[in-house]
């Protein structure tokens, strides 16, 4: 739903809520700090669960609570107010009389995008009991021995989830609102306020006091461009995972000039749990989930690529290696990493992470193909690292569109 700038109060929104959603069930986290933006998200959603219900009268306490216990949160103290205004059968003069404020329309915007996503929530864990669904989406083929962290942010459902473990044992340990870009997502130029869809890696930490308040309590810098944007013309830079000003609880769904924006405490709990060098950051758009039985099946087939690509290039062919490749001119491979092959021929196919990189909006899609994304570690201390960007041709072979080869030695 998009709101325009014109006369539109609170109740008509809540009345579109109670006609759009259905209640959903939202348990108490214990042993929580009752400050925590974890709390806080608890809190909203309870909220936002008893006016999808129609229980207006436990809204309003529940509003009322979380209006008291989070002061500084601005979608709480709105919803108090026109939840007792309503107790008292009358309309707040400032959302009926006047025309909508921005930021009237970023709270609404953000209660409805947390309602959305805590039903979405819902639904996913339903169906994973119900049908054993993989706690990991299907974008994700295979979890490298090298990663630790996945950080899968829906920029569709304004989530992020964070993963840890390897194939065997991943394990959803947080799962919380983010906001995004002004501009949606799919980033294809500078100033264009959009997202990027992708595959990327940490490169570094901003701590708070290194920062504008617009940042809040912390940041994360993303490696935007990558290789595949950088092929695909993408331009911009400067896309980072960041926390709000401290004066705010959060930021609305769509507010940010492309970067990742998430509370000021998820920020500093989740900067002291990744490492940059085994995280990898997917910025999607929706995810789907399947058995990890269906998941077997595409990591077999994606194993036998690139265990084709390692004697390919250990053979040393060039007419072989050159088809390799989707540049008619060959690999782009530069010629003092070929003494790094013998080191890469050891890479276990079933020790890379793979992951389809994630795709453009239907309306941009014809811009690109499928790409998958390999990234491998080798050598005695796994010191160097390759990355591979496949592109699916329209007979449904994959030819690699660009590579990285990162190695202290070069």
């Amino acid at each position: 739903m998009r709101f325009s700038n014109g006369n539109f109060s609170l109740h008509q929104f809540l009345a579109i809520v109670l006609l759009c959603s259905s209640a959903f069930n939202v348990s108490a986290a214990p042993h929580q700090s009752p400050n925590s933006s974890d709390a806080l998200d608890k809190q909203i959603a309870a909220t936002l669960a008893a006016l999808a219900a129609g229980e207006i009268q436990d809204a309003r306490i529940l509003a009322r609570q979380m209006a008291w216990r989070f002061p500084k949160y601005a979608l709480a103290q709105l919803l108090t107010a026109e939840l007792e205004s309503t107790a008292a059968f009358q309309d707040v003069k400032a959302a009926d009389l006047n025309p909508i404020s921005q930021q009237l329309i970023d709270l609404l915007s953000e209660a409805q995008t947390r309602l959305k996503s805590a039903q979405a929530k819902e639904t996913v864990k339903e169906d994973r009991a119900s049908q054993k669904f993989s706690i990991l989406p299907n974008t994700i083929i295979q979890i490298g021995k090298n990663l630790s962290n996945l950080l899968v942010i829906d920029l569709e459902q304004s989530t992020i989830n964070h993963i840890v473990g390897n194939n065997q044992s991943p394990t959803l340990i947080q799962q919380h609102y983010i906001g995004s870009g002004k501009g949606g997502y799919g980033k294809q130029i500078e100033g264009d306020n959009k997202t990027p869809l992708g595959v990327y890696t940490i490169t570094g930490k901003r701590l708070d006091s290194s920062l504008p308040d617009l940042y809040g309590s912390g940041a994360m810098t993303l490696n935007y461009p990558n290789a595949l944007d950088r092929h695909l013309g993408r331009t911009g830079y400067g896309i980072w995972i960041h926390g709000v000003p401290h004066a705010q609880r959060s930021r609305a769904p769509r507010s940010s000039e492309g970067c990742v924006t998430m509370s000021n405490d998820h920020i500093v709990s989740l900067m002291n749990q990744v490492d940059p060098l085994d995280t990898l950051v997917i910025l999607t758009r929706g995810l789907s989930y399947a058995t990890d039985a269906k998941r077997v099946g595409s990591q077999q087939r994606y194993q036998q690529l690139f265990t084709h690509f390692q004697r390919t290039i250990r053979s040393g062919n060039e007419s072989q290696i050159a088809e390799l490749y989707d540049s008619p001119k060959g690999p782009p491979m530069q010629r003092p990493l070929t003494s790094l092959v013998d080191y890469m021929a050891e890479i276990d196919a079933r020790d890379i992470t793979i992951v389809m990189n994630p795709a453009l909006p239907v309306n941009y899609q014809h811009l690109e193909s499928r790409f998958l994304v390999m990234k491998g570690q080798f050598g005695p201390k796994n010191e160097h690292k390759i990355t591979l960007y496949w592109r699916e041709l329209e007979n449904g072979e994959w030819r690699i569109a660009t590579e990285v080869w990162n190695s202290p030695t070069t």
